[in-house]
């Protein structure tokens, strides 16, 4: 199926490949030496807009392929509102629970993706991402304070 048509029938497209650029590159590495070189400078790590401070995540955030896909999907004007890295170490138990991305940003369009790239080894045991197919029909839905917060955003519940 082409990405625009995976889009609208489940509002995900997946997989895309970083173009041929980042072939061969160990992404985990340069992850963990950008989050070094941050923590000499900084005094900690730097989770939000990296590619403001590091040319390789700038190139990578301006990717030929994810960025031809992108325009696919919401057309020719694109615009980088952020970026960030969202890390969870093994056994630290910080999770990013289940959510839709445009209500954070609060923007006027509702022609906004989020293109996700997996810079380490990303599967059920590491927490992966998970998406619900077909969610975002359902409309914004709000914070959810329910036991079962997965079955309450399938079913739309506010």
């Amino acid at each position: 199926m082409l990405s625009i048509e995976n889009y609208e029938a489940n509002g995900v497209a997946w997989p895309f490949e970083l173009s041929s650029d980042f072939k061969g590159i160990n992404l985990e590495e340069r992850y963990f030496g950008f989050q070094e070189r941050a923590t000499e400078i900084f005094g900690k790590k730097v989770s939000v807009k990296p590619n403001l401070l590091s040319p390789f995540f700038d190139r990578m955030a301006f990717d030929e392929e994810i960025l031809k896909k992108v325009k696919d999907i919401i057309g020719p004007n694109v615009y980088i509102w952020s970026s960030a890295f969202f890390a969870k170490a093994p056994g630290d138990g910080k999770i990013v629970s289940y959510h839709q991305d445009n209500p954070y940003w609060q923007l006027t369009s509702n022609k906004v993706v989020t293109a996700w790239i997996a810079l380490t080894k990303s599967n059920q045991q590491s927490g992966a991402m998970e998406i619900v197919p077909g969610s975002y029909k359902l409309g914004l839905i709000d914070a959810l304070d329910v036991s079962n917060p997965r079955e309450a955003y399938l079913e739309g519940k506010k």
